[in-house]
């Protein structure tokens, strides 16, 4: 992740997603992607201070389907908001989103098991994130960061 005010970094984000199955038959199966939400702290050990980073799926009406197929390649589309808080304030430092209409693409190749078992999810192209107004406009004129890789290992929860 390179973020405009802070340079690159590369942080360790814990957390899941949630997939609703809309359809299924035996070429394809048709999801919804529910919520995503992973955070990274700077530091775990110190509960009052510090930075989380929370990358979350943001709300999109248009957002394409996710979609794994029967050549055992699954393709999940989400749009992803990025807050920054402080921990020892609660303050949010800084709010970014994808641009409206522009979504991440994660992909696994060879998917094996469904629901997913220690698969390997990866991004397929770097995303730009802009700064969100205090109304919840995406300012898409200045690009604020971009995430130039993230790869998710997935699995069901029991």
């Amino acid at each position: 992740m390179k973020l405009n005010i802070l340079g690159p970094l590369t942080l360790d984000f814990k957390g899941g997603f949630t997939l609703d199955v809309q359809t299924a038959d035996t070429d394809r199966t048709t999801m919804k992607f529910k919520e995503l939400r992973v955070e990274a702290d700077t530091s775990p050990s110190t509960p009052d201070s510090g930075t989380l980073f929370s990358l979350a799926s943001a709300e999109a009406a248009d957002m394409p389907l996710s979609t794994l197929n029967s050549s055992r390649e699954l393709r999940l589309h989400t749009a992803l908001t990025l807050k920054i808080t402080d921990k020892a304030t609660g303050e949010t430092l800084l709010r970014l989103s994808t641009a409206p209409g522009k979504y991440a693409t994660l992909e696994a190749d060879n998917v094996q098991t469904f629901p997913l078992v220690n698969q390997l999810l990866t991004l397929q192209e770097p995303m730009d994130f802009f700064e969100v107004s205090s109304d919840g406009t995406v300012q898409t004129e200045q690009k604020d960061g971009t995430l130039e890789g993230f790869d998710v290992i997935a699995n069901q929860i029991t």
